[in-house]
């Protein structure tokens, strides 16, 4: 029996043999491709949150954008209202956004 020395775990050792928490491991390439990946794809939705956020009015009664989800909606309903089931769902939901919209006020 060969005496060697002693393999340092790896990252994804760590994930599949769920080592203590504190145990030291050396990152693989791979494994840190992965997390730069996830930290850019989440740094993008963040800002494509912002764009659509800062681009609405809060308290401005500019109503674009307002007209613009509504033209949007239309689109989507005429495309989704095929049979008769899928009109019926569609108009009750509109009914209570409606509801909704009237009780912005108060």
């Amino acid at each position: 029996m060969a005496f060697g020395k002693k393999k340092k775990p790896t990252t994804d050792d760590a994930r599949k043999t769920k080592l203590p928490s504190g145990t030291k491991v050396e990152s693989t390439q791979e494994s840190v491709n992965a997390a730069a990946k996830k930290a850019v794809e989440k740094i993008q939705r963040t800002e494509n949150f912002q764009k659509k956020t800062q681009n609405t009015p809060i308290y401005n009664a500019d109503l674009t954008a307002i007209n613009d989800t509504v033209k949007e909606i239309t689109k989507e309903v005429v495309k989704q209202a095929r049979s008769d089931y899928a009109v019926k769902n569609i108009y009750v939901i509109l009914q209570d956004a409606l509801k909704k919209v009237k009780l912005s006020q108060h």
